[in-house]
């Protein structure tokens, strides 16, 4: 009599404990998937960082040898969509790294890295249409004028404001640009946090800049462009 009315317990207590470690390993295979995607993503964030560098860097340098000594906001180029569409980490799902407390300077990490990748974004967009805004402004006074415009007429069409704020997005582009550390960061303390709880294995192991992509081997941003912006 005991053996049977102690045997339903033990069978529930066993379904149970099975249940709890088939949930217990489901998590941690969603975390481990959220985690590495969090990986990937910072990645893909930071190979679009190179790209649009070694993009702005070479058409900064093509206006520069075609007309040398161009004021800033006549460097500015537009891009495109190099930066689009954004990616962007799923705060959300990386919840569970709150059990961990080195965690909360991983996720200080991680907001940073994406606030420059937006902040990147943001400032191409600008910087692309004032481009070609300053192209329509300037294409209209040439077809008025019926020849060439001078290059004080350039100056006066175009307007001092407009040409204040593309010197300025084009330097806040240019610095963006060296703000690689942010997503290097980032990647190296989520890495570390999730390495330490799941493992190295199958996770990306590092990023870097290869080839044409290295700081070095682009071409140096023009001296207009290092120098303080001198006053109105």
């Amino acid at each position: 009599m005991l053996k049977a009315a102690v045997g339903p317990f033990v069978g529930a207590g066993l379904a149970f404990a099975s249940a709890m470690f088939i949930q217990s390993r489901t998590r941690r295979r969603e975390n481990l998937s959220a985690g590495t995607l969090a990986l990937l993503t910072i990645g893909s964030q930071y190979n679009d960082l190179l790209n649009y560098r070694r993009a702005l860097r070479h058409e900064i340098a093509k206006r520069e040898h075609a007309s040398p000594g161009l004021p800033d906001w006549l460097l500015a180029p537009s891009i495109g969509p190099d930066l689009e569409p954004g990616q962007a980490i799923d705060f959300q799902s990386l919840a569970f790294l709150f059990y961990v407390t080195a965690s909360y300077e991983v996720h200080a990490r991680l907001v940073l890295a994406e606030q420059h990748y937006h902040a990147l974004r943001a400032v191409n967009r600008r910087m692309s249409t004032g481009v070609e805004e300053i192209q329509k402004t300037l294409s209209t006074a040439t077809a008025a004028k019926g020849a060439l415009l001078s290059n004080a007429e350039i100056q006066r069409a175009v307007g001092i404001d407009s040409q204040m704020t593309m010197g300025d997005l084009l330097r806040a582009a240019l610095t963006e640009t060296q703000a690689e550390h942010f997503y290097l960061d980032a990647f190296a303390g989520l890495r570390d946090a999730l390495v330490a709880m799941f493992g190295a294995e199958g996770l990306p192991r590092e990023l870097f800049a290869v080839g044409a992509m290295v700081e070095a081997s682009l071409p140096p941003v023009p001296a207009v462009l290092r120098r303080p912006r001198p006053p109105i």
